[in-house]
C-alpha cells in the first residue's frame, strides 16, 4: 500500500535513520585524528560535528560534517573517514569526500 510507504518513510526520518551521533566525549580521538589528517594535507577545512561513529576493535568509521576553516557560514559537506590505530592512538586511514 501506498500510505505503508510513506509511514516507513517518517519513521525512519523521526528516528535519524537508526544512528546515533557520539557525544563529544567519544568523538574527541577521533576529532583529534580528522584534525592532525587536515593540518597534513594543508587542507583549510574543520570537523563541525560527528553525525555518527562505529568503532570495531583496532578500526573505526565516522561520517563527518565538516566546515571551512575560516567561516562561520557557507557549505557544510559530509565526509566518511576511516580510522586505524596506530601506535595506541586513532589515525585517519581513508577519507571518502
Amino acid at each position: 500500500m501506498r500510505g505503508d510507504g510513506f509511514l516507513v518513510c517518517l519513521m525512519l526520518a523521526s528516528c535519524g535513520g537508526g544512528a546515533e551521533a557520539p557525544s563529544a566525549q567519544e568523538a574527541a580521538p577521533f576529532r583529534r585524528a580528522v584534525e592532525a589528517y587536515l593540518r597534513e594535507q594543508s587542507l583549510a577545512m574543520r570537523p563541525d560535528s560527528f553525525l555518527s561513529l562505529s568503532v570495531d576493535g583496532e578500526t573505526a568509521s565516522a561520517q563527518v560534517q565538516m566546515r571551512a576553516s575560516d567561516a562561520g557560514y557557507g557549505l557544510r559537506p559530509r565526509w566518511e573517514f576511516r580510522f586505524r590505530k596506530k601506535d595506541g592512538a586513532w589515525a585517519v586511514s581513508e577519507v571518502t569526500r
